[in-house]
């Protein structure tokens, strides 16, 4: 019988965005790692997310009163 193994890596992920006036901006989750601004972001991302999921009624939409 083969043997299987699992691994499990971690690799930074590039993305090419197109800004509104049309210039293109890479991005590297490895250099953005370290930015403090992309830290507060992700931060409060975070936090509002857990709101949102605390405020969630029975048909899901955590809109008010539902």
């Amino acid at each position: 019988m083969p043997r299987t193994r699992t691994f499990e890596e971690e690799v930074a992920t590039e993305m090419l965005i197109v800004r509104p006036d049309g210039k293109l901006v890479v991005r590297s989750s490895q250099v953005d790692e370290g930015d403090e601004r992309r830290k507060d972001v992700a931060s409060k991302w975070s936090e509002w997310l857990k709101i949102v999921e605390s405020h969630k009624g029975p048909g899901g939409t955590g809109a008010p009163g539902s």
